[in-house]
């Protein structure tokens, strides 16, 4: 990875606030992949074994050159002229080898991306509200070449932002903002480069991928609450147009699966948390909060759009509490989420539940430190695990230094499930490879930094 760029700028005397400022950058960046999978699957009662070794690299180089001029209205208003040019070269090259016939596609390709985005921003600051705007025109223009054969496509889009902000009074405020953003697809869903050989779901890159458009109006509201508390309640609705999803195609007479990222079509989403945050009198917090999403998942399966959905309704508790005498403080935090995905034919539910916590004494120079987790999962089955971690750190040479004994999974006890929903199916992933170990150490600063 490679990072480097150069910035000027030219303030104007005779008008305060005046700015001229231009910009050059340049971002090369690696990636590289690989995978060896020894893969059995059943069919009809036959098993059949066979790997894939899959090493995928790409390499992306991207120079940009951006302009901006700020002119001040007032002492409370400004509008900005800009003007971007940026150039994405991307470079993709695969090596698959197997010892089966799978069919699977993925060759060398090149993609080069050329954007110019010209624009226009204004602010105005009165004394209850604050007002935002911006346009954006995008045009990006992008050659594939790929198997001795080349192509050409253009693509035009407006990007908006419009943001309010009113006072209602000292202790309250409500904001409300629109923005349509025009998102352009990046490496890893043009080419196959994050491809997983996965026997549920081979995922495919698509060089012809189109950029996807979001419409977004949300609104926050926050108040200060007379005893040192905090509300905030927020909520938004999204409407999507070329979503970003995968259309499916199952091999004949195989479990196995391949996943094209492409455009599905329309989908919405919504969204509405409330929070609350309080700071006690002895220096103790406690933030909780809520919240329902629901959003479409729209996929092509072998042929067939179907409009997949998830709603989910989660909550949380934590907090950072101080007993008397600070020898003896705990952060718990709690979390809980139900998911029910909706799929053509049926629904099932998702619930996890994790407390962890952080239990410390203090007494003197020595400190005692034990990390609790509490998990439970319901997907395919019920999983309830529990682990600790801790640690004993004693202060030596006057503060500047600590010797310590820190324990990982203490009780060997360590079990967790992740759960992955995809366009046609959902797996639950088990993991239990942390094994018990335990490290002693010395640490120690020489100088009296603090």
């Amino acid at each position: 990875m490679f990072n480097a760029g150069i910035d000027w700028q030219k303030r104007y005397r005779e008008k305060k606030g005046r700015l001229l400022s231009v910009g050059v950058k340049l971002n090369n960046d690696y990636y590289f992949v690989t995978e060896l999978d020894n893969i059995s699957n059943s069919i009809n009662q036959n098993v059949n074994s066979y790997f894939i070794n899959g090493n995928r690299t790409l390499s992306e180089i991207k120079y940009a050159v951006n302009a901006d001029f700020i002119e001040p209205l007032d002492d409370a208003t400004y509008c900005n002229w800009f003007v971007d040019y940026a150039v994405d070269r991307q470079r993709y090259t695969p090596g698959i080898n197997s010892d089966t016939t799978i069919s699977y596609s993925d060759v060398a390709a090149q993609v080069i991306n050329y954007f110019i985005k010209p624009g226009y921003k204004f602010q105005k600051k009165g004394d209850k509200f604050l007002l935002n705007a911006a346009v954006t025109g995008i045009l990006d223009s992008r050659s594939v070449a790929k198997l001795n054969m080349s192509s050409h496509t253009s693509f035009l889009a407006f990007d908006m932002k419009i943001q309010t902000d009113y006072v209602i009074n000292k202790d309250a405020n409500v904001n409300l903002n629109f923005e349509r953003t025009t998102s352009y697809p990046g490496p890893e869903q043009l080419t196959n480069i994050g491809n997983t050989f996965d026997l549920v779901s081979f995922a495919t890159g698509n060089l012809y991928l189109l950029p996807e458009v979001k419409n977004t109006v949300d609104f926050t509201y926050k108040s200060v609450l007379a005893n040192n508390g905090n509300l905030y309640l927020s909520g938004a609705f999204d409407h999507y147009t070329n979503k970003f999803g995968f259309v499916v195609s199952s091999l004949l007479n195989s479990p196995t699966e391949i996943q094209m990222v492409s455009n599905v079509g329309s989908a919405n989403s919504a969204r509405i948390l409330i929070s609350y945050f309080n700071n006690t009198s002895n220096n103790s917090t406690i933030n909780c909060s809520s919240g329902i999403n629901y959003s479409q998942t729209p996929s092509v399966i072998n042929g067939v759009l179907v409009n997949n959905s998830i709603i989910s309704a989660n909550g949380s508790f934590s907090a950072d509490i101080k007993f008397p005498g600070n020898f003896f403080y705990i952060t718990p935090t709690v979390s809980t989420m139900l998911n029910r995905v909706f799929y053509e034919t049926g629904n099932f539910d998702i619930v996890t539940f994790t407390y962890s916590d952080k239990i410390t004494f203090q007494c003197k120079k020595v400190q005692l430190a034990l990390f609790p987790l509490l998990n439970y999962n319901h997907s395919f089955g019920n999983n309830t695990s529990f682990s600790m971690n801790g640690g004993l750190k004693k202060t030596v040479f006057k503060g500047y230094g600590s010797l310590w004994i820190q324990g990982y999974n203490i009780f060997n006890s360590f079990k967790f499930i992740n759960n992955y929903v995809g366009p046609s199916a959902y797996q639950a992933v088990k993991y239990s490879n942390l094994q018990r170990f335990i490290l002693i150490g010395l640490s120690a600063k020489f100088n009296n930094m603090k």
